[in-house]
């Protein structure tokens, strides 16, 4: 009896010698918790530090509920970052999360302790914003804000390669779990889907008819790609910022489970400095808004001069060291085997400006070895559809600026939206269609995420490098397959069900 239990014993002690061990060779596992700090920048922000939890805030559970809840990828293939939207000062920035199942879909059989037989914890931070902060007021009388607090932490040490995860919001008191997988391996051989459309709107903003389809459709895209691009005019809130709210729970089901990247578009940012108080810096940094005088920029956010855009979706800073990007505004994201680029049309592009420097140097910076796919995210289009006289005078500028310096650096495709229709060209060279596709650049417009369509000039004489144009709501849908590789389709959203209208491979 003795023996059996002294037995018994051995092996409880060498059960826990294994515990402890698994605790502190594994980091963030319940045996001994490792909290990774987050550290937040905010554009708006007035405190360096994190704001001081407030004990009134546990008793006011509605207002620590979490809203507003979006991944955006952090330009690591290990990690993604969760961000969501609190009422009350002082409610939990943690985060638990866990693999959700044993063996992972593309690593083989092997034992993946790390989250796995124990949740992870991760704390953020919490940063007040202000929720209607514009260019139109003096922002020194902090009082008058409508204060809104952003919670937001970095999942990391996540296994690379599509592995599914489930994450808990400790602030949520319905315990809602939420599913998403982890990144593609940054590789060249890796596989990407991912979808792109501009132009979507919240449902309750003015004009929006088709953004009840495209979100409609968009959650059934859940589960099967790897991005979501919104390529500008993310919200049409034009100064309200209850449209914001109602956008960021519109899109909730699909941006908590899948990385919404977005980039900047007219109504985020375009102002006058007639319509402020005096002297102001705008979210981008700039005392002054681009008016160029042969583009059709004017007052387009209502005075929203970019902040609620960038207070709401923090994006990947470049890791070029050359030359510092500007999240959201122009930054760049390195993901599975593409490299992409998202610009500003909103700001001076033209050569010595702080943005092209930048770009410059990014595109230099590109490892085509490693990302052999190049895809350029810009607000407004280089070419443009009939009629559209205004948008085509822009889009003449931006191809002057621009296309030499794509055409260098072999850039794939260039994707816009702005015009709100569907087109898209052969592959380009300097205004035709390429002898030879794969030296080509493909030019999409999708600017027909759920604004009011735009009419196309159906029965005139359209452009000669117009391969596909319709005037339809919907979004496109990318596949990379390999490294030569890439198939494109259109969805359209309009006839209350989705169905793919146009098809094209694009290859280099």
């Amino acid at each position: 009896m003795a023996l059996h239990s002294n037995r018994h014993a051995h092996v409880n002690r060498k059960c826990y010698i294994i515990a402890l061990f698994m605790a502190i060779s594994v980091p963030g596992c319940l045996g001994l918790r490792f909290v990774a700090d987050q550290t937040l920048a905010t554009s708006t922000s007035e405190e360096d530090a994190p704001v001081v939890p407030d004990e009134n805030a546990k008793n006011s559970p509605s207002h620590c509920h979490p809203r507003n809840i979006h991944l955006s990828p952090t330009g690591e293939e290990a990690s993604v970052r969760l961000t969501w939207h609190t009422a009350k000062r002082g409610c939990s920035s943690k985060v638990y999360y866990k693999r959700a199942r044993w063996f992972p879909q593309e690593n083989g059989l092997h034992f993946p302790w790390h989250c796995l037989l124990f949740r992870c914890k991760v704390n953020g931070e919490e940063m007040a914003f202000n929720a209607k902060a514009s260019c139109l007021k003096d922002e020194s009388d902090w009082e008058q804000k409508s204060i809104l607090y952003r919670h937001s932490v970095v999942l990391d040490r996540l296994e690379p390669g599509r592995v599914e995860y489930k994450y808990t919001i400790k602030s949520d008191k319905e315990k809602t779990q939420y599913t998403f997988a982890s990144p593609r391996r940054n590789s060249p051989t890796s596989e990407l889907e991912f979808i792109t459309f501009g132009d979507m709107g919240a449902p309750t903003a003015r004009k929006c008819p088709g953004s009840p389809g495209t979100i409609d459709s968009l959650v059934g895209e859940v589960g099967d790609v790897d991005l979501i691009f919104h390529d500008g005019d993310i919200s049409y809130a034009d100064g309200h910022a209850e449209i914001w709210d109602d956008f960021m729970e519109a899109i909730q089901p699909i941006s908590s489970a899948v990385p919404y990247v977005v980039t900047v578009g007219n109504h985020e940012y375009d102002w006058l400095p007639s319509m402020a108080d005096g002297p102001v810096v705008d979210a981008s940094g700039l005392r002054e808004p681009y008016l160029p005088d042969w583009g059709n920029y004017g007052s387009d956010s209502h005075g929203e001069c970019g902040y609620p855009f960038a207070d709401r979706f923090i994006m990947p800073e470049s890791d070029n060291s050359v030359v510092p990007s500007n999240a959201p505004f122009w930054y760049s994201l390195k993901t599975g085997p593409a490299h992409f680029i998202s610009i500003s049309s909103e700001h001076n592009v033209s050569i010595g400006s702080e943005q092209r420097t930048w770009l410059e140097a990014e595109l230099e910076s590109v490892d085509r070895s490693q990302y052999p796919w190049l895809v350029i995210l810009i607000h407004r289009p280089l070419y443009v559809a009939f009629p559209h006289k205004s948008n085509r005078i822009v889009g003449e500028h931006l191809t002057e600026m621009l296309e030499e310096t794509f055409i260098a650096n072999k850039v794939n495709v260039v994707v816009s939206g702005h015009v709100h229709s569907y087109f898209r060209s052969c592959p380009l060279l300097r205004g035709v269609c390429a002898d030879d596709p794969k030296q080509g650049i493909v030019h999409i417009t999708i600017g027909s995420g759920g604004k009011k369509i735009s009419d196309l000039d159906e029965k005139g004489e359209q452009p000669s490098w117009m391969m596909h144009a319709q005037a339809v709501h919907g979004y496109g849908r990318f596949k990379i397959q390999d490294r030569a590789r890439m198939y494109f389709e259109f969805v359209e959203t309009e006839s209350g069900h989705s169905r793919v209208t146009d098809t094209m491979l694009i290859t280099q």
